[in-house]
């Protein structure tokens, strides 16, 4: 392109009138390769790349050139878009493109160069997205559309790399942490007391902290760890129908799992299966299972095997507690045949140290701990009144 006259051909002392002429015809041969030589602002517009100054159809395979420079290429079709060399088109270059059918356009950086920091993007139905060259990549500056369904994707690190990624500042996929629409790619956890992922997991045998032998969990987290009472909470839906509850406590782990009452259609409150509500925990033999009270005295419920169709009457019964600053611990007798070989206490249990074959509760500061001495894993349900 001819080459801007300096202002001295013009004003300076001396210039002839046949100089002045020349450096006319230099500033117009400029002004036409700079605007183009019609004079007309669309021609002006096209000439200097500005955007939407140009339109073109493509419906197959295309490469943009420097004349592309500014123009709307409306796409027809399923086919790549491949964009110049990024130095090549230099810094500012940028055009639009519109896909105007029912297929999906590929825009294809040159070589090893990307797009938003990916490989490739990808303009869907209806949508119109902007792109701008930086001189070394590639950019989209937003997208638009007419069409409800239609997206810009998102790929590389601005999205999760996996289902239960969970880095700070990612973009969700469908069926992130169990939710979307039939999602069956949840996690299968295997101990549900170390979980700290927000949303619904699924655990298959009965693991570490699991209610029963298998069931859906939604963990809900409120605060990073698990030494504030409440921090993190968890609902289980068990594979028998029932529904239970906890939270972590503020010395640190869980509260026992509480089975939540159901209305059946006939508007009557039921326990899924062979549940009968209450507080429930699983507790190894020569072991002790701990549960918080809800207050610092009252009566409490305590069933052997509660979850089974035949609850073992001989290691269940009713005890009066105070777990206040005189702890004490009081077994209801008044009910023949029934605790047995259940003993109270006020002093701790630590798994083997009250009598072989019997269960023993005992009172300590805020809790009662239960210590099973059965010969094998039980399960207990407490309920509170």
């Amino acid at each position: 392109m001819t080459a801007l006259p300096a202002s001295s051909e013009f004003i300076a002392s001396g210039v002839t009138e046949g100089q002045f002429k020349t450096a006319l015809t230099a500033l117009r041969d400029f002004l036409s390769g700079l605007l183009g030589a019609d004079g007309l602002s669309a021609t002006a517009l096209a000439t200097i790349g500005a955007l939407g100054s140009g339109y073109v159809a493509k419906t197959t395979a295309y490469t943009v050139v420097a004349g592309d420079k500014g123009k709307v290429i409306d796409a027809n079709g399923t086919w790549t878009l491949s964009l110049p060399a990024a130095a090549t088109a230099g810094a500012g270059f940028s055009l639009a493109v519109r896909n105007g059918a029912a297929g999906i356009i590929t825009i294809d950086p040159n070589a090893a160069e990307l797009v938003n920091g990916a490989t490739t993007a990808l303009v869907a139905p209806g949508q119109t997205i902007l792109l701008a060259c930086t001189g070394a990549a590639w950019i989209s500056l937003g997208a638009v559309g007419n069409d409800a369904g239609a997206f810009l994707a998102i790929t590389g690190t601005a999205l999760q790399a996996s289902l239960v990624d969970s880095t700070v500042g990612v973009l969700l996929k469908v069926g992130a942490f169990g939710w979307g629409g039939n999602n069956l790619g949840v996690t299968t956890l295997s101990d549900l007391n170390a979980n700290r992922v927000a949303g619904f997991q699924a655990w298959s045998s009965l693991v570490t902290g699991a209610p029963e032998t298998a069931g859906v969990l939604l963990h809900i987290p409120r605060l990073a760890g698990v030494t504030v009472a409440g921090a993190q909470q968890q609902i289980a839906f068990g594979a028998t129908g029932a529904t239970y509850y906890r939270f972590s406590s503020a010395a640190g782990g869980w509260n026992p799992w509480v089975t939540i009452m159901q209305a059946t259609a006939a508007g009557v409150l039921s326990l899924a299966g062979n549940a009968i509500g209450g507080q429930s925990l699983t507790i190894a033999n020569n072991a002790v299972g701990i549960i918080s009270v809800p207050r610092i005295g009252g009566f409490a419920a305590i069933t052997c095997s509660g979850n089974s169709a035949s609850p073992l009457p001989d290691y269940s019964g009713q005890v009066y507690f105070d777990a206040g600053t005189t702890l004490q611990i009081i077994k209801n007798t008044g009910f023949t045949g029934l605790s047995a070989s259940l003993n109270v206490s006020t002093s701790d249990v630590t798994g083997t140290t009250g009598t072989a074959g019997f269960v023993t509760v005992a009172v300590q500061s805020s809790v009662l701990k239960i210590e099973n001495r059965l010969g094998a894993t039980r399960d207990f349900q407490v309920t509170f009144s």
